[in-house]
């Protein structure tokens, strides 16, 4: 009888640590699985929670603050930890030189201005130069990867070397020009002096490309084991829109028939005739194509693919222009590096700069006070250029947090 009744307990004693097991590892699954991922959201979700009831972008909340907190074991790299291709991602007009500096002023990176633009097709023909915006194309695939798994890896062609030399690019790229004998012009000898350049950074670099998505460095990640860092940069498709009308107006002006666009303005405004509500420029400057491209990377990094994570920060121009040296510790946090001081000091002397000089004269320099730049679109573009522009990237700004005009309007009446 003992017997059984001591079989009986110990059944029993195993059925109930049984039951409790099977309690704390269920609860522990589920604590798993609503936590391993903090954030994987659709696009239209982060939209939706980054807005408060009136449609603004909360105080203090960042747009990309769950993309980039979200923290995994995928996209691990064998690399050293201090060593870092920090990618720039932009389009035409939208302050990326700015953002590029911010790497061009650190003594201890190496940093390649915008090394797609001058290695298109027509650059590599004989005798040919790049004299306009409009004559880029993106090169062929191969050319592509090739150059860009090229600045990490301090491996750079002879044709590389031609083709920057050709470019006025090659002056905006300040540790190449301090350690070249002729440094007013920043021609580079040859390729293995720019490898031993290139070398001296400790595998530290930094590029900024104009209208290329986040495909185009997927494979230096996933292929090449590269410790990529994106930032992508957007910018309030006004204020690009307004940027891009001053370009044609005041720079590129000898190439237009401006009677016949006086004659077209008044009707229809600037937008159309110059043609970015349309096909007529090459496509990569249309409007349509522009809010195309920041929708799209936007979303791709919003659901959060594992090639990327956290090697994502998503940047608005108007955060940065608000707050510059705040934006930029934030950088320099996402990407792993120490902030030097020689680059916080330039931070605050550039983005706060008050001059008499004519707009024409600084359009490419990062010498501007930003602020005033980031909201010179609403005294540029007249109510119907802004409406043409809202009706085209109405998805995009949603989703940037960008309001239409008549709503900002509204909140600024509301406090007088």
């Amino acid at each position: 009888m003992f017997r059984i009744l001591g079989v009986s307990i110990v059944r029993i004693s195993l059925l109930v640590f049984l039951v409790a097991f099977m309690c704390l590892t269920g609860n522990y699954l589920i604590h798993r699985r609503l936590f391993m991922h903090p954030w994987i959201h659709s696009a239209a979700s982060l939209a939706k929670d980054t807005r408060g009831t009136n449609g603004k972008i909360r105080e203090g909340e960042s747009l990309n603050a769950r993309i980039e907190t979200s923290r995994g074991d995928d996209g691990k790299t064998n690399r050293k930890s201090s060593e870092v291709f920090v990618v720039i991602l932009a389009q035409w007009r939208f302050g990326s030189s700015i953002i590029g500096e911010l790497f061009n002023q650190n003594p201890n990176m190496f940093y390649v201005y915008e090394p797609l633009w001058v290695f298109s097709r027509e650059a590599m023909l004989p005798n040919h130069k790049l004299t306009d915006i409009y004559d880029y194309q993106v090169p062929p695939k191969e050319n592509f990867k090739r150059v860009l798994r090229g600045i990490p890896r301090c491996d750079f062609s002879e044709d590389f070397v031609t083709v920057m030399n050709t470019s006025g690019g090659k002056l905006r790229n300040k540790l190449i020009c301090e350690n070249t004998v002729d440094v007013d012009n920043c021609n580079m000898s040859n390729s293995y002096w720019l490898d031993s350049v290139c070398k001296r950074s400790g595998g530290r670099a930094a590029t900024k490309l104009i209208r290329a998505d986040l495909n185009t460095i997927k494979s230096l990640i996933v292929d090449d084991n590269i410790n990529v860092k994106v930032v992508n940069l957007v910018r309030d498709p006004r204020g690009a829109a307004a940027s891009r009308v001053h370009y044609d107006l005041v720079l590129n002006h000898r190439s237009l028939d401006l009677v016949a666009l006086s004659d077209q303005i008044p009707k229809k405004g600037r937008l159309e005739p110059l043609g970015y509500l349309n096909n007529t420029r090459p496509a990569a400057e249309s409007l349509p194509a522009m809010c195309d491209m920041m929708r799209a990377n936007f979303r791709k990094a919003s659901n959060l693919p594992s090639w990327l994570s956290n090697r994502y920060k998503l940047i608005r121009f108007e955060d940065f222009a608000e707050n510059p040296v705040n934006v930029t510790h934030e950088i320099y946090d996402f990407v792993g590096l120490p902030l030097p001081t020689t680059v916080r000091d330039w931070v605050a002397e550039h983005t706060n700069v008050s001059h008499d000089q004519p707009e024409e004269s600084v359009m490419f320099s990062s010498r501007r006070n930003a602020k005033d730049v980031a909201r010179r679109w609403m005294t540029d573009l007249t109510a119907l250029e802004i409406r043409q522009v809202e009706a085209i990237c109405h998805e995009a700004m949603q989703l940037l947090g960008y309001e239409a005009y008549d709503e900002m309007r509204k909140s600024t009446d509301g406090l007088t």
